[in-house]
């Protein structure tokens, strides 16, 4: 799948015309990654959004105990770094598990298609919306869950 065909399949893009997602791909970037090679470091700047086209990132953190809690497993289609928003740390590492194809846009250029678009920012709330629901069902999950 090309590139623009990706994008407005990702629910940044959702409802955005097809000439449209193609202007804005411009500022879309290609990242390759090999199995086991980090994204972003929990604590580390936050550079992107980013969008899995192909392969799988786990998002995770790791405990003073050194144990590790997998927050979520990305899969082509999904999206991570959405903490981009604020110019706060990175709340969490995510590494490849595969060799992985990401398309990434940085909070510069996603603030500029945002004022231009605004069903982008309407895109981008929902996207975060449905993470808080994400991270609410895992945190029910593990804390009533019996050891």
């Amino acid at each position: 799948m090309d590139k623009i065909a990706f994008l407005r399949n990702t629910p940044l893009f959702a409802g955005i015309d097809a000439t449209d997602v193609a202007e804005m791909s411009r500022y879309i970037f290609e990242k390759h990654l090999k199995r086991g090679e980090a994204i972003v470091n929990d604590g580390g700047r936050v550079q992107a959004l980013y969008f899995v086209a192909e392969g799988v990132i786990k998002t995770y953190k790791i405990s003073a105990e050194d144990k590790e809690q997998v927050l979520s497993v990305v899969r082509p289609g999904g999206f991570f770094n959405e903490t981009l928003l604020d110019n706060k740390p990175a709340v969490a590492s995510a590494e490849a598990l595969g060799s992985v194809l990401l398309y990434g846009i940085r909070k510069t250029n996603l603030r500029t298609i945002m004022r231009k678009h605004k069903q982008i920012a309407n895109n981008l709330h929902n996207m975060l919306t449905w993470r808080i629901r994400q991270t609410v069902s895992l945190v029910e999950d593990l804390s009533f869950r019996s050891v």
